[in-house]
């Protein structure tokens, strides 16, 4: 009897052990597929062979960071993987202590403009306003900023300062100049305008800059070089020939250091 129930045990004892053995076999066959690093089952979707050439950098992090040697039938899953990517460039982005740090250039300083305390007499436009025209104070939003060269040329024909930035209808506008009807709704003006020195020199320049251009365009009968035959005819409604013919029969008009003999007769 106890023959019988030792070989019992032990014949129970083999097939547990046995079938242990199958499970484990199962488990760590090459079926089941394990990552090389972090040893869990991967997914048929994320599971890559890691012994082709284009995981050579991956190899070899495995081995220098885990002392892992890669064989042919290993795989990785795709977390691990990930790790090795975030990791690499985590790497390449941090700065060598060979590379000389260049601090970022400084941004220019901005020129300061002085308050604007110097009120002189001339008439400005009121503004500048972004919501109403600056010559026919029509409200709206699809309006234009005055170019300086119209500003310019309102300040010379009408005194008048029309303030940087101030806006007005596209429709005034024609060209470089503000139309003749536009020139004439100019109304309701601030009798003072405040400057400071940055505007001051600015508009000196400009002024100097329109005299300079227009410079040979000014009226001298007694040169012939800055009035052309079309000029006289339209001023005088005479030819330069017809004209020097005149001042040639003219003798009693006495010529002075302001005005001379060709300027009294064109004028």
């Amino acid at each position: 009897m106890n023959v019988f129930f030792l070989e019992y045990f032990l014949l129970t004892v083999t097939c547990f052990v046995l079938m242990d053995q199958g499970k484990s076999s199962r488990s760590c066959g090459l079926r089941s597929f394990p990552c090389v690093l972090c040893q869990k089952r991967t997914k048929p979707g994320e599971r890559r062979y890691v012994c082709g050439d284009a995981y050579n950098s991956f190899r070899k992090y495995l081995f220098k960071n885990f002392m892992i040697k890669v064989k042919e039938t290993d795989v990785s899953c795709s977390r691990c993987r990930n790790k090795y990517y975030r990791s690499n460039q985590a790497s390449s982005n941090t700065v060598s202590d060979d590379v000389v740090y260049q601090p970022p250039a400084k941004r220019a300083k901005q020129d300061l403009c002085s308050p604007k305390h110097i009120s002189l007499p001339f008439q400005s436009v009121k503004g500048p306003s972004h919501s109403s025209c600056c010559i026919c104070k029509r409200r709206g939003h699809k309006f234009v900023v005055v170019p300086s060269c119209i500003r310019n040329n309102v300040f010379i024909e009408k005194n008048v300062i029309v303030p940087a930035g101030s806006r007005c209808c596209p429709g005034h506008i024609d060209g470089d100049l503000l139309k003749d009807d536009a020139m004439k709704q100019i109304s309701d003006l601030k009798s003072e305008c405040q400057f400071n020195r940055t505007d001051i020199f600015n508009l000196l320049q400009q002024v100097r800059a329109i005299a300079l251009k227009n410079q040979n365009k000014r009226i001298d009968f007694d040169s012939d070089s800055f009035i052309s035959d079309a000029d006289y005819y339209n001023l005088l409604g005479l030819s330069r020939g017809s004209f020097d013919d005149i001042c040639s029969h003219i003798t009693d008009i006495r010529n002075t250091k302001n005005r001379s003999l060709r300027t009294c007769i064109g004028l």
